[in-house]
Formats: structure tokens, sequence, C-alpha cells
């Protein structure tokens, strides 16, 4: 984690120093390599450490959410008050810090102990074991997840500059537009904590489904609404998809065994990115044939695919723990 740190804050301050296009593009590459390094190395480490994982995974999703909103903020009052490369070399000299921070810390992995969850047999990975079919499905609604996420906030800005018809709280359709991802984010906020308590107090198995269930028709309303009424279905599409967060991330850790968790998590992660980033070009495709409302239709029609995905896991899950029962 601290080797992260240190890459991610070293190759920023590179950036800042760049001389010529060719090796900015080089020091841009690096320092995004090294920053993909943190999902799977951070969560393997969280979800080895503790006992609530689906808590913590709820957490540590809040508090990257709210980063990640207050980030481009920061960076550009900073490229304002000094220059660009300020922007990087501050940003740099705290990931640096954080990476003083996790070594002076000298938390280790390992350094709490598992706890079953509710009403659930015992896990395979507990005895070392790897139940590939279940992991697989939990990547698959991952992915899909990942997909149907990118593609809504890609052209959402667009499908509500020509459906809203209206200004909200003084905001124009083009203004509220803009603001799309840090809205996504800072509602995401709240779907992620209570995602990661339900995590904690139900199966987690159970709860994908009627999570999927629950987006489906904000996904449909998205399409076909106006006014308040699509703002309203945005917001609640965006609180519900951050709520199944913290359930599939901890799974992902209940079934894979410690040993490969990290490799787990960079599977999820590369196959999440990776098809999601080809969500704009399936969107596109849409919105030229149709139009931007079919996007979200369509989209709906991923969800169901996840919702029938998570119903077989629970199905399995519940399978595997009437066997164990006797």
């Amino acid at each position: 984690l601290w080797i992260h740190l240190v890459a991610t804050g070293l190759f920023a301050a590179l950036v800042a120093v760049s001389q010529s296009p060719w090796v900015m593009a080089a020091t841009l590459t690096v320092l995004g390599l090294a920053a993909g390094m943190y999902h799977p190395v951070g969560l393997s480490f969280i979800t080895r450490s503790v006992r609530e994982r689906s808590m913590a995974v709820g957490y540590h999703g809040m508090a990257g959410s709210l980063g990640t909103a207050i980030a481009p903020a920061l960076a550009v009052f900073i490229a304002r008050l000094w220059s660009w490369q300020g922007a990087y070399v501050v940003l740099g000299i705290v990931a640096l810090l954080a990476a003083l921070a996790v070594f002076a810390s000298r938390a280790r992995e390992g350094m709490s102990t598992e706890r079953a969850q509710p009403e659930q047999a015992p896990r395979p990975v507990e005895r070392g074991r790897l139940l590939l079919a279940p992991l697989i499905a939990i990547f698959a609604v991952n992915m899909l997840g990942g997909f149907i996420y990118r593609g809504a906030l890609t052209y959402l800005p667009l499908h509500l500059k020509e459906n809203l018809g209206l200004h909200v709280l003084g905001i124009t359709p083009e203004d509220l537009a803009g603001y799309v991802a840090t809205i996504a984010l800072v509602l995401g906020i709240g779907g992620q904590y209570i995602g990661g308590w339900l995590g904690e107090r139900v199966q987690r198995e159970a709860l994908l489904a009627p999570i999927a269930l629950c987006i489906l028709p904000f996904l449909v309303l998205i399409g076909v609404a106006n006014g308040v009424a699509l703002v309203a279905a945005a917001g609640a599409f965006a609180f519900f998809n951050f709520m199944a967060q913290p359930a599939y991330t901890a799974l992902i850790a209940d079934y894979s065994p410690s040993r490969v968790q990290g490799s787990a998590f960079g599977v999820a992660f590369f196959s999440a990115f990776g098809i999601g980033s080809f969500a704009g070009i399936f969107g596109g495709v849409v919105a030229e044939r149709w139009s931007t409302e079919w996007v979200f239709i369509s989209l709906a029609a991923f969800e169901a695919l996840i919702a029938v995905v998570a119903a077989w896991l629970y199905v399995a899950a519940r399978r595997r723990a009437r066997t164990a029962a006797g």
C-alpha cells in the first residue's frame, strides 16, 4: 500500500516538471499505473484485516466518493492560485504524506479474525478452497454494474439537457448536467453507508437481487420521465447503485482464499473498468439509432440480468447452507 502511495506521489511530481509532451505522456502513463494499484491492494488489505468487511468497505467507498467529488475543485483552486503544475505537486505531496502515515502506523494484514455472516454456511474459503462458479457470478455482477454505471453517467448529462425542461432550484438544465458526476458521488455516500450496514446484518448474497430490482425501474424512469421526476429518478439510481457496492465487494473477499484476494480484486476492477469502457460505445450506437431515452431503457435490461445472476447466487448459497446443516 505504501509503495503505491510513494509511486503515485513521485510520478505526480514528475508530471509537474515534465519538459516535453512525450515526457509528460510517459509520466502520466506511469502515474495512472501507480494509481491503478490502489483498489486491489487497498481492498484486500481491508478485507483481510477487519471483522465487519461490508461496513468497512462501505466506509472506504464513502471516503472515496467524497475524495473524488472534492479533488477536481481542489485541483482547480490550486491551479488558479498557483499553476497546473502546482496542483500535481500538492497532490503528490499529499500522497507521500499518506505513505508516511501508513508506514508509521505499522498496520499489518490479518490484525482481526473472520466473523461468520448471519444465517450462512461456513465459507469454502475458510478451508482454503475456492468455489469458482459463485465467484464468477460475483465478477459478472460487478462487471455489469460497472457497465451500467459508466453508461448512465456518460449519457445522463446529454439526456438532462434534452429532456429536463425546467430549472431546478434556479439551476439550468445545462448547469445541472455539468454537476451530474458530483451529485451522483454525494448521493452515493449515503447509499454506501446503508449498503455496508445491511451487509453486516443480512446475508450478503440476499442483498444483490433486491437492490438490482430497485435500480431497474429507476433506469426506465430516467428514460421516459422529464422535469422533477427525471431528477428524482437519477438521484435514486445513484443512491441504490452505490448501495450495492459494499455487498459485492465484500462477497469477492468472502469467496476468495486470503492468499489470492489481491488478484481477485484485480480481476474484478479490471473487468468492471474494462467492460465499462465499452458502455460509451454501446450508448452512442443506441442514442444515434434511437435516442438517449433508449440508452437507459437498454441499461435496465442489463440490470435485469444482474438480478437473475444475483438470484442464482443466493439460491446456491442457501443450498450450500442446507447441505452443511445436514
